[in-house]
Parts: C-alpha cells; sequence; structure tokens
C-alpha cells in the first residue's frame, strides 16, 4: 500500500457518484449462487428478488458488479443470501453496514466470510493510488510508514488506519507529509530488501518501522524455535534502523503487539522484546 497523507494535492478529485463492489468468500454446492441485498433501493431495498447478483471468477471469493450507492443516505445495511434449489438462505447475525462516502473512483467492500459478521467494514480502492514521486516543500517534513498489515491499515475502511490517522494529524495541524509504504505480511527480512527501494527515494525525515512478532512466525513456530525468532525480530529491527540513519533520517518504533494466535508464553516473549 502506498497512501499520502490528506492534505496532498496528490489526492483525487471529487466526483459525485459512489461506487461499491461487494465481495464474500464462501463456499456453494453446485447450482448456488450469491447475491447482496440491503435497506436502500439500489441493493433491492430488502426485496431478495431484486438483490444483486455476485459472480465466482475467482471462487470461492463472489463479486458484485459496481453499485451506485450515492442516494443510499449516510450509511447503508445489507446481507448476503445463497440462492439454491430450494430456496433462499440468509447469512446469520445482524445486518451488515458499510458507510456512503467516496471520491469517485471504484471501492471494493471486503466482508470475509459469508456468515461471518464483522464489527467494523473494510474496504480497499481498486485503482493504482501509489503517488508520484516528488521532493517534499520547502519547510515540509517528510515521514515515512513502513511496516505490516496494521500499519497498512488491514481490515479498516478504506484501509485508515493508525498511519492515515497518524498523516491527517500531522498534516492538519503541522504541514507534515505522510506516505505509508507498509505491506501486509512483511517481516523484517522483506522490509530490508524492500527498503531502499520503498523508502529511499522519499527522502524522509522520519522513518517509523512497525512490524510485528507474529510475521516473523512466533505464532506458530515449534515451541524451541520461539526465542529463535524473537532474535531475529530483534536483530532484524536493528539492521532496519541502521537502514534509516544511512539514508540521514530519524528512526522510530512502532511498539510491538499481540496476535490472536499467542499464548501465554509468546505473550509473556512479546512483552520481553527490547
Amino acid at each position: 500500500l502506498f497512501f499520502r497523507s490528506p492534505n496532498s494535492s496528490l489526492a483525487p478529485a471529487l466526483a459525485a457518484a459512489v461506487m461499491y463492489r461487494f465481495q464474500v468468500s464462501c463456499t456453494t454446492q453446485w447450482g448456488e449462487t450469491l447475491a447482496v441485498v440491503g435497506s436502500a433501493p439500489c441493493l433491492g431495498a430488502w426485496d431478495v428478488q431484486k438483490a444483486i447478483p455476485l459472480t465466482a471468477e475467482h471462487y470461492p471469493c463472489w463479486k458484485s458488479k459496481e453499485v451506485d450507492v450515492t442516494r443510499a443516505g449516510d450509511r447503508v445495511e445489507y446481507k448476503y443470501v445463497k440462492k439454491t434449489p430450494h430456496g433462499v438462505e440468509w447469512e446469520p447475525g445482524g445486518n451488515r453496514w458499510v458507510p456512503v462516502e467516496g471520491d469517485g473512483y471504484g471501492v471494493t467492500v471486503h466482508d470475509g466470510h459469508f456468515g461471518e459478521i464483522q464489527p467494523e467494514p473494510f474496504s480497499f480502492h481498486e485503482y493504482d493510488d501509489r503517488p508520484k514521486l516528488q521532493d517534499a516543500a520547502e519547510g515540509q517534513k517528510r515521514i515515512v510508514v513502513i511496516g505490516s498489515s496494521v500499519a497498512e491499515g488491514y481490515n479498516a475502511w478504506r484501509k485508515r488506519g493508525w498511519a492515515w490517522r497518524l498523516g491527517e494529524v500531522l498534516g492538519l495541524q503541522y504541514g507534515h507529509d505522510l506516505v505509508n509504504v507498509s505491506q501486509s505480511g512483511a517481516n523484517t527480512q522483506v522490509t530490508q530488501e524492500r527498503f531502499l527501494q520503498a523508502v529511499s527515494p522519499w527522502k524522509p525525515d522520519v522513518v517509523i518501522v512497525a512490524l510485528s512478532l507474529g510475521n516473523e512466525g512466533l505464532a506458530h513456530c515449534p515451541p524451541g524455535q520461539r526465542h529463535a525468532a524473537q532474535h531475529r525480530f530483534e536483530q532484524g529491527l536493528l539492521q532496519l534502523l541502521q537502514m534509516v540513519v544511512s539514508i540521514n533520517a530519524v528512526p522510530m518504533l512502532g511498539g510491538v503487539y499481540p496476535n490472536n494466535d499467542f499464548d501465554a508464553e509468546t505473550y509473556a516473549m512479546l512483552k520481553e522484546t527490547r
């Protein structure tokens, strides 16, 4: 993911239409299909006969065509339904929801798995939003964030995670420019390999390194290899800090954070990591 802070002149121009594609993963039997139906007329107004069909070009991922939600209000609620030869199966649980906002570019709403309702919506742009490389304005500080999925904003609406929010605050209050070059799944080795191409050309004043022990394999490696993973992570961070200093930038470290698959031992190792 590459994005600029909200005050950047490279942000797409505002447009009237708000276009969403709805996407969910679901295993089906022969003759079964999926559709999405919701509270707004553009999603059938809860009439399953007017539901928007999904196609599975990359099964088991099902995806709708672009839906114009511009006139759906500030928020639209919806559900996925499975159409079978024997009738319609509504996914269990509460309604899904998304805010209605856009910038004229296609947005994919990624809803995980059929029947598993996420507490918050997650979406991403379908267009290539990488900014063109340019020097910072005179007197402007530039901050580059390089990390993994949490820094990237994965599972946040339009990937507006902590890095995006930091860029918003720094841009509005101080005029600083934040560029996020984080990549989901990256560990210290991958980040070192990406560093010269992803970070150096931006000539940053500050580089925030925001990686996790989870991507080093701590949660799933055999118990006898856990300390080696912890050591590899610490040494990898030290090498990255040296790389930041070598391009005359100030290094900052994002705090290490837990993984859902950590147990008591690996969580204790997380707290020990320095």
